[in-house]
């Protein structure tokens, strides 16, 4: 579950920005998936 932690430390976003972020519980090592509030959705943020 690397995906998380790559966002945090800013190496997969835009412009190498760091999002700060927990993961609550992790159930499963694959099919990950990242959902994000709608406001967010085409802004090109993350």
């Amino acid at each position: 579950m690397p995906m998380p932690h790559l966002i945090t430390e800013g190496l997969i976003t835009k412009g190498n920005q760091k999002i700060p972020m927990y993961v609550l519980c992790q159930l499963i090592t694959h099919g990950n998936g990242i959902a994000i509030a709608n406001k967010h959705q085409g802004s090109g943020s993350v």
